[in-house]
């Protein structure tokens, strides 16, 4: 065979064979629920077990092109798990057979999960590998749990069991460290490692994913977020039931004071993008920042639904692809309710804060603030070009909480700036005023 002839027929044959061993190829394309093509979603391509043990697989991952297409070239044969998903539009997944010296072709459409799949629409899949489990250190001590397909040592995907004290009543277990388990769960999150709530583990149910609504609960345990963060249920029968599953794109808007971030810290006010009204993200105590400042950002977490003249809560699991907790973990949560109390708190504020509500507004507002000392209290109301429109406080002031309205009925719509001042310290927030 002439060399040009060889080095063809050898390029023909790479993507069948690597080192002797035949493969195959897999090929698709992902496109959204309108048929409009998904570019930029990930897919993953993970073995199957087949009761024998690890299937000893590659773990393939790739990003879709600009018409969603993928393509995953030189894949051993035998049945995988595909998957895609692309933030706000979902996820998708199929069990496929790859065979030696064939193409195998795949379509995936994702669809979201959000309040109005109910009780559970997650997207199934089927993974094995090895156990990794990850103790964190005190004070905010948590069993992590993750799987790794492919014996590297690396994470592939974050597991879910739910809140610590759950036990199946099928006697499944939690895995150990190094553990070979099969796993058949539902994708939740989109950040690296994805987030999968465990169904079953090794043939054993954990979860029954066709009862109860999401919050990791675990199967039929009842599962209150107020009894779990230590309050009543009984006083907010908006918390009653268990969260459902809510994707939401939007951005923060709730005035930035550091520190802390707002009062009570944890919490922050959430504008979903096209709608005028807001939502409270809830990411506990222990979280620092603010999730993605005032640019937009994907929140995937609980949904509580609010009861009338209270905006509803969302239990934040992942921030812009970035994990925060798991469903069913109430660990520093912060309670329902709390930044939402018709009362002023009365225990002493050790940290200049203030927050406007509603936002947007028209055509007025509530300019709360909280000052830790005593003092002479500047609130002026500025436009977006740091003109000053209006003095709204100018005076002497115990420490504690108070409020002043501002009335935007002469002022076009916009957005508007507030800035607090007192001792030395200085406090500014955004409000938009929508006509």
């Amino acid at each position: 065979m002439k060399p040009i002839a060889l080095v063809i027929f050898i390029a023909l044959m790479l993507p069948l064979s690597v080192l002797g061993q035949p493969t195959g190829q897999v090929q698709g394309t992902v496109q959204l629920p309108t048929s409009l093509p998904a570019g930029g979603a990930e897919v993953w391509l993970s073995g199957v077990g087949d009761g024998i043990g690890h299937p000893q697989h590659p773990h393939f991952r790739a990003t879709t092109g600009p018409a969603g297409q993928f393509g995953f070239p030189w894949v051993p044969p035998g049945v995988y798990t595909v998957a895609a998903a692309q933030p706000m539009g979902g996820h998708a997944s199929s069990l496929i057979e790859v065979l030696a010296r064939q193409t195998t072709n795949v379509s995936l459409t994702p669809h979201r999960c959000d309040s109005v799949f109910t009780p559970d629409s997650m997207t199934s899949v089927e993974l094995v590998g090895t156990a990794i489990v990850v103790q964190s250190q005190p004070p905010h001590q948590r069993t992590s749990y993750f799987l790794d397909v492919d014996n590297d040592n690396v994470p592939d995907y974050r597991l879910a069991f739910g809140p610590p004290w759950y036990e199946p009543p099928s006697g499944a277990e939690r895995p150990q460290d190094g553990g070979e388990i099969t796993i058949v769960g539902g994708f939740l999150t989109y950040g690296d490692p994805p987030m999968v709530i465990v169904f079953q583990i090794n043939g054993l149910l954990w979860r029954d994913p066709r009862t109860g609504g999401h919050g990791g609960h675990g199967g039929n345990a009842p599962y209150s977020y107020m009894e779990c963060a230590g309050h009543s249920a009984s006083s907010n029968a908006a918390a009653q039931a268990s969260p459902l599953l809510f994707e939401v794109r939007g951005e923060v808007d709730f005035p930035t004071c550091l520190p802390p971030p707002v009062n009570p810290p944890g919490v922050f006010l959430f504008r979903p993008e096209m709608s005028d009204r807001h939502i409270y993200l809830n990411l506990g105590t222990d979280w620092e920042g603010i999730p993605g400042g005032f640019e937009p950002v994907d929140i995937v977490g609980g949904l509580v639904p609010g009861t009338p003249g209270v905006e509803p809560w969302v239990i934040v699991y992942e921030v812009g692809g970035e994990f925060v907790r798991e469903p069913g973990d109430t660990t520093n949560l912060v309670p329902l309710g709390s930044a939402v109390e018709d009362e002023l708190p009365t225990v002493p504020v050790s940290h200049l804060t203030a927050a406007n509500y509603p936002n947007p507004f028209n055509p007025a507002t509530t300019i709360e603030y909280s000052i830790p000392v005593a003092g002479t209290v500047d609130l002026k109301v500025f436009d977006i070009t740091g003109r000053e429109m209006s003095t709204l406080v100018n005076g002497y002031h115990h420490a504690g909480t108070y409020r002043v309205a501002w009335d935007g009925s002469d002022a076009p719509s916009g957005v508007y700036l507030y800035r607090v001042n007192v001792g030395g310290m200085s406090c500014a927030g955004r409000m938009v005023l929508l006509k």
